[in-house]
């Protein structure tokens, strides 16, 4: 008779607890695999960053280089400037997405502090070479000036 037989809830459990680690582990697995996608560093500063525009020699002064919301960027000086990845701060991208746009604090970035206080004035820069330690060149980039500037 069936209502005889002897329920195994023992061996249900344990069936139940083996499927529910046999889950967790794969998720974990999972997790553990796909870390690196997960994960990133994400800096407000060039610190990091890899995209570089090792094209900008074939662009002479004032030649357009890229765009910033429809309107052309200018090459402005003749030879890049040597910053420290921390002290240039992110100012957004181009219209390619391509590259960033980078801030620093007018003239020359002396320390942790002068990047500190003003971040969203001064120049635009683009990195076009990685350096070092920390030191990379930038190329100070800006809009076309209008007449009688």
């Amino acid at each position: 008779m069936p209502s005889n037989l002897r329920k195994s809830t023992p061996g249900r459990t344990l069936i139940g607890f083996t499927a529910l680690v046999a889950f967790v582990a794969a998720v974990t697995a999972r997790d553990h695999r796909l870390r690196a996608s997960h994960e990133g560093w994400r800096f407000p500063t060039a610190l990091g960053d890899k995209e570089v525009m090792e094209s900008f020699e074939v662009h002479p002064r004032g030649a357009e280089i890229l765009k910033l919301e429809g309107q052309p960027l200018l090459r402005v000086k003749v030879r890049p400037v040597t910053r420290r990845d921390w002290q240039m701060w992110k100012a957004g991208r181009d219209d390619s997405k391509r590259y960033f746009l980078y801030r620093g604090q007018g003239g020359e970035v002396t320390g942790a502090g002068a990047a500190l206080e003003n971040p969203g004035e001064g120049p635009l820069y683009i990195k076009v070479r990685q350096g070092n330690h920390g030191g990379s060149e930038f190329l100070e980039v800006g809009p076309r000036m209008k007449e009688g500037e």
